[in-house]
Formats: structure tokens, sequence, C-alpha cells
């Protein structure tokens, strides 16, 4: 792939990621024991879309979707050929809707943060098969910027009102990754847990949307595409791309640097 190419995926990557950022299972050709020895770092910007995700409720039976996106920063320390461990910093930006009480809710931009591993379990070097379990936290406390009351179509003024929203996240996915020519595609299943805190008052009146996600267990595929950069920066690229379903259908995006 000559410069012009490599300047033109670095380009493209950042259009796609300028509203939305993210949390990906993917990017498991990270851990590659025949370059751990020359590898012992990767910083990574990870770009998430959300366009649903179904809301169990806590105190109710009603339709719940959460939707939205995240942005991450990540950077990953290989520990020896089999384990990584990897912490993120960025921020999230996420809507929540109650479609039977007809109650919208946006937040603002928060703070978002996360950590967790990924362990090489098996290899194969002859078919370049690789299972890999990956284990992350992953969670934020944002402000709500608007309530919107569907029905009446009354917006609240947030600011006159009492409010706390945060959510965490807990999620294992179980991995299995072929060589296919340049390209590293995988397919998973992934278990997770999605815990959120949603209440406000308004005019005396206690809303409380707090809830899990209804769907656990999910199918995670997708493809890492090594690179060289040349001669625009030093270290190895990689280019992840990671969709999500069943438990959410969200789609990922990400560009990695290997030091």
């Amino acid at each position: 792939m000559n410069r012009f190419l490599k300047v033109l995926v670095v380009g493209v990557f950042l259009v796609i990621a300028a509203p939305s950022w993210a949390i990906m299972s993917g990017n498991p050709v990270g851990v590659m024991k025949e370059e751990a020895e020359h590898n012992q770092g990767q910083l990574s910007l990870e770009t998430n879309f959300i366009f649903e995700s179904d809301i169990s409720p806590d105190n109710s039976d009603n339709n719940q979707t959460e939707e939205g996106q995240w942005v991450f920063l990540k950077g990953t320390v290989n520990v020896n050929d089999f384990l990584d461990f990897y912490v993120r910093l960025g921020t999230s930006h996420l809507e929540h809707k109650d479609t039977t009480a007809d109650i919208e809710e946006k937040m603002e931009w928060g703070f978002a943060f996360g950590g967790g591993f990924m362990l090489r379990l098996y290899e194969y070097e002859p078919w370049g098969f690789k299972l890999i379990l990956d284990g992350q936290y992953y969670g934020t406390c944002p402000d709500i910027e608007e309530v919107k009351f569907v029905a009446d179509g009354s917006t609240v003024d947030i600011y006159s009102a009492s409010y706390k929203y945060k959510e965490n996240n807990i999620q294992t996915s179980l991995l299995s990754q072929l060589k296919a020519g340049p390209f590293f595609p995988y397919i998973g299943v992934t278990f997770a847990h999605r815990e959120i805190s949603n209440k406000f008052t308004v005019n005396s009146v206690e809303y409380d949307l707090s809830g899990e996600n209804k769907n656990k267990v999910g199918i995670t595929a997708g493809f890492d595409f090594p690179f060289d950069w040349e001669d625009i920066i030093s270290g190895t690229g990689i280019l992840s791309v990671e969709g999500r379903f069943f438990d959410e259908f969200g789609v990922s995006v990400g560009l990695t640097n290997r030091f």
C-alpha cells in the first residue's frame, strides 16, 4: 500500500469517527506471538455506533431502548506472548427512550473510562488460527442534557430538575480468528451485562428509568487489517472493523499503532 492510500485510510477513519467514538471486543491481532518481543505496546483510537440496545426496566414492563456513541483512546501493554492489558479514557453521548411512557432523554457528552485484558487461549500457526478471551469493563456518568415528554411535546429544563444517570458495563467475549491473506477475520460470542441508574425529578414527580440490558448474549464479528505506515509514523498500523448483533446492534471502527 503506497503512501497516498495510507493517508486516505487515516482520512476516512477520521471522517467516520468525527460524530461518534467507541468500545470494541476486537483487535485480537494485537496478541501476536511472533511479534511480541518487538512490540511492547499499542495506542488505539476506537469509534462505536450503538443503533439500538433493548433495556429491561427495574420497576416496570415498559419498552426501553438506548442508542448513542462512545469514543475511547486505548492504551495496551503486552505483558507476554499470550496476555495484553489495556485501559481506556474517553467520552460518551447517549440517548435513552421509554416508548411506553413516551419519554426521551438525551445525555451530554460525558467522561467515560474502562479497562480489560485479552488472553490468547490457543493458537494453531499453520492456519493462523487463534482462540482469544477478552474481558472488559467500561462506564460513564454523564449529565442529562434534555428530557422530552413526547405525548404533549414538552421539553423539561433539566437545570430546574434533579437528576442522576450512571452506566456500568461488563463484557466478556470468546473470539476465534483466522488469517486470510492480508486480513485477520474473527467471530465470537459476547456475554454482556449493563446496569443503568437513571433517575430524575420534575415538578416533585420522580421518574425512575433504571434497568439493565435485556439481551445478555450476542454475536461479535469483524476483521483486522495490519499495514505498514511507511514514512508517515513509526510502528505498525492496524485497521479494525466490527459488528455486534443480538445483544445490541452496533458497528465499531478502530485504528491502532503498534510500537
